[in-house]
């Protein structure tokens, strides 16, 4: 659990402590790099989901887990500057 506090905690600095989006980016990335994020995240999701699994049985959770839910998807085939402009319209938008 002190891991997900790091996390958060973190992360909600990094968001809220930089005024260009392009070092924010960067301090995420060098943070998530540094302090081996994806791993720890991982390791959280499968403590949570084994618990859960526990929690409601395995046919419930197997059942919870193929509901359609929309995950955002990586935009894999688009280059830095695509990537740039879908930021530069989400900054439009709010």
């Amino acid at each position: 659990m002190s891991h997900l506090d790091e996390m958060v905690i973190t992360i909600d600095k990094i968001g809220s402590g930089f005024e260009e989006r392009e070092n924010t980016a960067l301090a995420l990335l060098l943070f998530f790099r540094e302090n081996d994020i994806l791993n720890k995240l991982a390791a959280a999701r499968k403590t949570l989901s084994h618990s859960l699994s526990e929690k409601i049985g395995s046919y419930e959770y197997d059942k919870w887990i193929e509901n359609d839910i929309i995950l955002w998807r990586p935009p894999y085939d688009k280059n830095k500057y695509e990537i740039t402009e879908l930021l530069n319209r989400l900054d439009k938008q709010t």
